[in-house]
Protein backbone atom coordinates (compact mmCIF):
# COMPACT_ATOMS: atom_id res chain seq x y z
CA UNK A 1 0.00 0.00 0.00
CA UNK A 2 1.09 3.39 -1.22
CA UNK A 3 0.67 6.42 1.52
CA UNK A 4 2.78 9.83 1.74
CA UNK A 5 2.86 8.89 5.37
CA UNK A 6 1.25 6.28 7.32
CA UNK A 7 0.43 9.16 9.76
CA UNK A 8 -2.00 9.87 7.30
CA UNK A 9 -3.36 13.56 8.55
CA UNK A 10 -3.73 14.55 4.95
CA UNK A 11 -3.59 11.19 3.20
CA UNK A 12 -6.11 8.91 4.17
CA UNK A 13 -8.66 10.22 5.73
CA UNK A 14 -10.24 11.09 2.94
CA UNK A 15 -11.61 8.73 0.00
CA UNK A 16 -14.83 8.06 1.21
CA UNK A 17 -18.15 9.59 1.53
CA UNK A 18 -19.55 7.83 -1.63
CA UNK A 19 -21.76 10.64 -2.32
CA UNK A 20 -21.77 11.62 -6.00
CA UNK A 21 -22.91 9.89 -8.99
CA UNK A 22 -20.17 7.28 -9.65
CA UNK A 23 -20.09 6.75 -5.82
CA UNK A 24 -23.89 5.62 -5.50
CA UNK A 25 -23.17 3.54 -8.34
CA UNK A 26 -20.50 2.29 -6.86
CA UNK A 27 -22.48 1.27 -3.64
CA UNK A 28 -25.61 -0.11 -5.16
CA UNK A 29 -23.58 -2.76 -6.36
CA UNK A 30 -20.36 -3.16 -3.30
CA UNK A 31 -17.36 -4.90 -3.44
CA UNK A 32 -16.25 -6.23 0.26
CA UNK A 33 -13.16 -8.09 1.47
CA UNK A 34 -13.21 -11.42 1.28
CA UNK A 35 -11.66 -13.74 4.33
CA UNK A 36 -8.10 -13.09 4.76
CA UNK A 37 -8.10 -9.60 2.55
CA UNK A 38 -7.32 -6.08 4.28
CA UNK A 39 -9.38 -3.41 5.35
CA UNK A 40 -8.08 -0.37 6.19
CA UNK A 41 -10.51 1.78 8.86
CA UNK A 42 -9.49 5.35 8.99
CA UNK A 43 -10.81 7.70 11.81
CA UNK A 44 -10.84 11.37 11.47
CA UNK A 45 -11.86 13.90 14.26
CA UNK A 46 -13.23 17.11 13.20
CA UNK A 47 -14.04 20.02 14.90
CA UNK A 48 -17.94 21.08 15.31
CA UNK A 49 -17.65 24.29 13.83
CA UNK A 50 -15.82 22.94 10.80
CA UNK A 51 -18.17 20.21 10.15
CA UNK A 52 -19.38 21.39 7.05
CA UNK A 53 -16.24 22.45 5.68
CA UNK A 54 -14.86 19.09 6.12
CA UNK A 55 -18.41 17.38 4.72
CA UNK A 56 -17.27 20.04 1.83
CA UNK A 57 -13.99 18.71 1.45
CA UNK A 58 -15.05 15.14 1.17
CA UNK A 59 -17.91 16.11 -1.73
CA UNK A 60 -14.87 17.50 -3.47
CA UNK A 61 -12.62 14.94 -2.74
CA UNK A 62 -15.30 12.39 -4.06
CA UNK A 63 -15.10 14.73 -6.89
CA UNK A 64 -11.75 13.98 -8.28
CA UNK A 65 -12.01 10.35 -7.59
CA UNK A 66 -15.27 10.23 -10.40
CA UNK A 67 -13.04 12.59 -12.62
CA UNK A 68 -9.38 10.65 -12.25
CA UNK A 69 -12.22 7.24 -12.73
CA UNK A 70 -12.89 8.20 -16.53
CA UNK A 71 -9.57 7.02 -17.07
CA UNK A 72 -7.64 5.33 -14.11
CA UNK A 73 -9.01 2.11 -13.19
CA UNK A 74 -7.21 2.35 -10.07
CA UNK A 75 -8.88 5.89 -9.29
CA UNK A 76 -12.25 3.60 -10.31
CA UNK A 77 -11.72 1.07 -7.53
CA UNK A 78 -10.54 3.41 -4.89
CA UNK A 79 -13.87 5.19 -5.68
CA UNK A 80 -16.13 1.97 -5.60
CA UNK A 81 -14.34 0.17 -2.33
CA UNK A 82 -13.89 2.90 0.03
CA UNK A 83 -16.98 4.72 2.19
CA UNK A 84 -17.62 6.91 5.28
CA UNK A 85 -19.64 6.36 8.33
CA UNK A 86 -20.72 9.99 9.48
CA UNK A 87 -21.19 10.43 12.86
CA UNK A 88 -24.60 9.89 13.97
CA UNK A 89 -24.36 12.89 16.73
CA UNK A 90 -20.93 14.92 18.24
CA UNK A 91 -18.38 13.25 20.92
CA UNK A 92 -18.82 14.04 24.38
CA UNK A 93 -16.43 17.07 24.04
CA UNK A 94 -18.27 18.00 21.09
CA UNK A 95 -16.19 17.12 18.23
CA UNK A 96 -17.60 14.31 15.15
CA UNK A 97 -15.80 11.24 14.36
CA UNK A 98 -16.02 10.41 10.68
CA UNK A 99 -14.91 6.49 10.14
CA UNK A 100 -13.31 5.53 6.55
CA UNK A 101 -13.62 2.38 4.97
CA UNK A 102 -11.07 0.70 2.74
CA UNK A 103 -12.82 -2.24 2.07
CA UNK A 104 -10.96 -4.06 0.57
CA UNK A 105 -8.05 -2.17 0.97
CA UNK A 106 -6.10 -2.02 -2.70
CA UNK A 107 -2.03 -3.09 -2.16
CA UNK A 108 -0.45 -0.83 -3.42
CA UNK A 109 -2.94 1.91 -4.63
CA UNK A 110 -2.25 5.69 -3.98
CA UNK A 111 -4.89 6.59 -0.93
CA UNK A 112 -2.89 9.90 -0.77
CA UNK A 113 -5.67 12.29 -0.99
CA UNK A 114 -3.40 15.69 -2.07
CA UNK A 115 -2.04 13.38 -4.72
CA UNK A 116 -6.06 12.64 -5.51
CA UNK A 117 -6.86 16.05 -5.75
CA UNK A 118 -3.49 17.17 -7.67
CA UNK A 119 -4.40 14.67 -10.12
CA UNK A 120 -7.40 16.04 -10.95
CA UNK A 121 -7.83 19.88 -10.29
CA UNK A 122 -3.87 21.08 -9.88
CA UNK A 123 -1.35 21.84 -7.54
CA UNK A 124 -3.17 25.47 -6.99
CA UNK A 125 -6.60 23.56 -6.11
CA UNK A 126 -5.54 20.87 -4.50
CA UNK A 127 -3.13 22.85 -1.73
CA UNK A 128 -6.51 25.48 -0.66
CA UNK A 129 -8.89 22.27 -0.10
CA UNK A 130 -5.79 20.53 1.76
CA UNK A 131 -5.43 23.87 4.13
CA UNK A 132 -9.53 23.75 4.74
CA UNK A 133 -9.05 19.97 5.44
CA UNK A 134 -5.92 20.54 7.79
CA UNK A 135 -8.20 23.28 9.17
CA UNK A 136 -10.91 21.16 9.89
CA UNK A 137 -9.60 18.12 11.96
CA UNK A 138 -8.71 18.46 15.75
CA UNK A 139 -5.06 16.18 15.24
CA UNK A 140 -2.54 16.31 12.69
CA UNK A 141 -2.83 12.25 12.12
CA UNK A 142 -5.83 10.22 12.19
CA UNK A 143 -6.37 7.28 13.55
CA UNK A 144 -5.12 4.12 11.09
CA UNK A 145 -6.28 0.56 11.91
CA UNK A 146 -5.40 -2.34 9.83
CA UNK A 147 -7.86 -4.70 10.05
CA UNK A 148 -8.25 -8.03 8.04
CA UNK A 149 -11.46 -9.66 7.00
CA UNK A 150 -12.68 -12.65 9.18
CA UNK A 151 -14.67 -15.11 8.24
CA UNK A 152 -18.41 -13.86 9.63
Amino acid sequence: MRFSALALPASIVMLVFNCSPAGAQAAAQPTRAKPGEAVLLVLNTVRAEKKQQFENHMTKLWEALDKLSASDPEARRINAQTRVLRPAGANADGTFTYVFVMDPLIPGADYDMASILTRAFGEQESGQMMSLYRAAIVEERAQVFSTVQAER
